[in-house]
C-alpha cells in the first residue's frame, strides 16, 4: 500500500490473457487445441472460470451437475477462446505471473513486436570503464519494456513516460496491470487510434515487477527485508538542498553517493530514471483504492496534514485524470474524487514519488489499485477493465504544457534548467519547480495547466534567457525552442558566420569557456597569450561545428 468522469476517448477492451498452461485436480481429461491439461477436474476449472464470459455455457453445465456435458462444453469454450484470442487465461492459482513466467511472456512480446517493443535489463548499467549489474539478493534482474514507434533508438521530441509495478512483493496486481498495458499497446498498435497516437508520440517504459524477491516470497519487503518504498533518498536527510536543485549538477558521483547503502532495486531505478529523464510516471500498489500525489512528506508538516508541492494543482489534475476513468476509485467515500495528498493521508519517508519529483523533476504519483492486497485472480479481468482507460488517460496528460529544445549557438544540445518565473522580477513563482533538458538532445517537457507563463532557461556558461507570455492550452503542448549564447562576464557572445564573436573580451571568453574541453586551446591562449586568443577561439568554434 502507498503506501466518473466519462471515458472520453476510450472503449473498454476485453481481458488479455496469457498462454501459461495449467494443471488442475484429477480424474477427467479434456484435450483441446494448443492445450494439454492432464487429469483435468472440469468442475474445479469451471467454477474458477465462472466470471469469464467465454466460459459461461461450460460453467452452467458444471453447476447443474452434468459433468459429461461439462467436458464437452469445456472443449467448445476452449476452442472458441483460442479462435478469438489465440491464447488462454489459466484459472486462479495460475492467474498471477511468477518472475519466470513474466520474463518469458515479456520476451515473447518483444520478439513478436521488435519494431515497437524492446526489453531492457535496467539492473545492468555501463560506466566509462566497466559494466556492472545490481542484482537482487535472490540473483534476479529488473526488466522494463520500452515501447515506442522506433523502440531501438532514442528520439528527440518524445517525452519519456513510465509505469512501475509491484515494488511490494505481496501486491502483484500492479505487475498484472502493467503486463496487460504492455499487451494493450503492442497488440493494438496500428489498429487503435488512441494506442497508436500514444506510442508514436512518446517513449513509454513499463517496469512490471520492481521487487521480484518479494513476489517470490509473497511478502512486502525485498530479499533483505527492506521496504522499497522507504528506500529512496529523502531530501532533508540526504541533501542540503531545499528543493530540486540537483538537476544538471546531479552527476554520476552524486548518484553513486546517494546509492551507497541503497537496496539494489532502488539503486537500479534511480540510475534508470536519471538516464532516461522520465517526465511523467506512476507506481502501482494495493491496499486501498486511490491516487496519491506528492508530497508524501515535508519538513515541518506533520503526518495527516497536506504537504503542498509547487505543482499541487497540476498533480490534482493528472491524478483526477486517472481516478475519473476508474468508476470505483472515483466514487470513493474515503477520498473525494479518488485522490489524496500523500502526507495528508499518512507520512512516508524515503518514498519513490517524492524522490522522482524532488531530485529529477519527474511528475510521479502512487496508484492504489485494490483494497485487497492480492485479490483472487478471477478478479483481474475486472481490475483491468477498471484501469485500462485510466492508464491511457493519465499518460495522455503529457500533452499539457510546453516543450522544446535548448541548444547553443551552434545547434548543440545543452543540459539546461527550465523554470517558471514572475514577469516583473524574474524570480521563481509558486509553481517554479525546475525541470531539466535531456543530455542527449537538449529536449525538455514542462507540464503546466492552461494559462500564460514566463519561462526562464539557464545553463552554466551560457547567457540565461526568459520567454514571457507563453500560452498553454489543454491537450496541446506549446512548442518553445531556445538558443542560449555563451556568456562573457555577464554579456552574451553572438557569433555570426565565421566572423569573431562581437563585443568579445577574449580573456573573459577564454576564462568562461575554460571548463569545456573543446575550448581548451582558446582558454589557455586567452589566459597565457591574449594576443593569440582570437585565432584559437575561432579554431575551437570550427572544431565544435565539425
Amino acid at each position: 500500500m502507498k503506501k466518473g468522469k466519462s471515458a472520453r476517448r476510450y472503449s473498454r477492451s476485453r481481458w488479455f490473457v496469457s498462454s501459461r498452461p495449467a494443471r488442475l485436480g484429477h480424474r477427467h481429461r479434456c484435450d483441446a487445441p494448443q492445450l494439454a491439461f492432464e487429469q483435468l477436474e472440469p468442475r474445479m476449472f469451471l467454477d474458477a472460470a465462472l466470471p469469464t464470459l467465454a466460459w459461461a455455457a461450460t460453467a452452467k453445465a458444471s453447476l447443474n451437475d452434468a459433468p459429461g456435458a461439462a467436458v464437452a462444453g469445456l472443449d467448445a469454450a476452449l476452442t472458441s477462446a483460442i479462435t478469438t484470442k489465440g491464447h488462454i487465461k489459466p484459472p486462479p492459482g495460475g492467474g498471477y505471473h511468477t518472475y519466470d513466467t513474466l520474463l518469458s511472456d515479456l520476451r515473447n512480446i518483444a520478439a513478436t513486436h521488435p519494431n515497437i517493443a524492446q526489453l531492457i535489463d535496467i539492473s545492468t548499467y555501463t560506466t566509462s570503464t566497466s559494466t556492472a549489474t545490481l542484482l537482487t539478493k535472490g540473483g534476479r534482474h529488473l526488466w522494463a519494456m520500452k515501447i515506442s514507434d522506433n523502440a531501438i533508438v532514442a528520439e528527440a521530441g518524445e517525452p519519456e513516460l513510465a509505469y512501475i509495478g509491484s515494488m511490494h512483493g505481496n501486491e502483484p496486481v500492479g505487475m498484472e496491470m502493467c503486463y496487460d498495458f504492455i499487451k494493450e499497446l503492442t497488440d493494438k498498435y496500428g489498429t487503435d487510434s488512441s494506442v497508436t497516437s500514444l506510442v508514436n508520440g512518446n517513449e513509454i517504459w513499463v517496469l512490471p515487477l520492481m521487487n521480484p524477491d518479494g513476489l517470490q516470497a509473497n511478502k512486502r519487503e525485498n530479499g533483505w527485508n527492506q521496504d522499497l518504498n522507504r528506500s529512496f533518498p529523502h531530501l532533508e536527510a540526504d541533501s542540503t538542498q531545499s528543493t530540486n536543485q540537483l538537476g544538471p549538477a546531479f552527476t554520476d558521483a552524486d548518484l553513486q553517493g546517494l546509492n551507497k547503502g541503497r537496496t539494489p532495486e532502488a539503486a537500479a531505478v534511480m540510475r534508470w530514471s536519471r538516464a532516461e529523464n522520465i517526465v511523467l510516471a506512476a507506481n502501482f500498489h494495493t491496499g486501498n483504492l486511490v491516487v496519491n500525489y506528492p508530497y508524501d512528506s515535508m519538513a515541518g508538516v506533520p503526518s495527516g496534514q497536506p504537504a503542498i508541492s509547487p505543482d499541487d494543482a497540476l498533480f490534482r489534475y493528472i491524478s483526477t485524470e486517472y481516478a475519473s476513468h476508474n468508476a470505483p476509485m472515483f466514487a470513493s467515500t474515503q477520498f473525494p474524487g479518488g485522490i489524496t495528498n500523500g502526507n495528508q493521508w499518512y507520512q512516508v519517508i524515503g518514498g519513490m514519488q517524492d524522490w522522482s519529483y524532488r531530485y529529477l523533476g519527474t511528475n510521479e504519483v502512487t496508484v492504489e489499485l485494490s483494497s485487497v492486497y492480492k485479490p483472487p485472480a478471477s478478479q483481474l479481468p475486472t481490475l483491468w477493465n477498471n484501469n485500462r482507460d485510466s492508464m491511457m488517460a493519465y499518460l495522455e496528460t503529457i500533452d499539457t504544457g510546453i516543450r522544446g529544445l535548448v541548444t547553443d549557438s551552434g545547434g548543440h544540445p545543452l543540459r539546461a534548467t527550465v523554470t517558471v518565473v514572475d514577469m516583473s522580477s524574474g524570480t521563481p513563482v509558486a509553481n517554479a519547480h525546475k525541470v531539466f533538458t535531456s543530455q542527449d538532445f537538449g529536449d525538455y517537457y514542462r507540464m503546466l495547466l492552461p494559462g500564460s507563463y514566463n519561462i526562464a532557461f539557464s545553463c552554466p556558461g551560457y547567457a540565461a534567457q526568459t520567454i514571457n507570455g507563453v500560452s498553454v492550452s489543454l491537450d496541446m503542448a506549446t512548442l518553445v525552442n531556445v538558443t542560449l549564447p555563451a556568456a562573457l562576464g555577464g554579456r552574451s557572445v553572438v557569433n555570426v558566420g565565421n566572423s569573431p564573436p562581437q563585443n568579445q573580451n577574449v580573456a573573459l571568453a577564454a576564462a568562461a569557456l575554460r571548463g569545456q574541453s573543446v575550448w581548451a586551446p582558446a582558454a589557455k591562449a586567452g589566459l597565457d597569450q591574449p594576443e593569440k586568443a582570437t585565432d584559437a577561439f575561432l579554431a575551437a568554434l570550427a572544431e565544435q561545428r565539425a
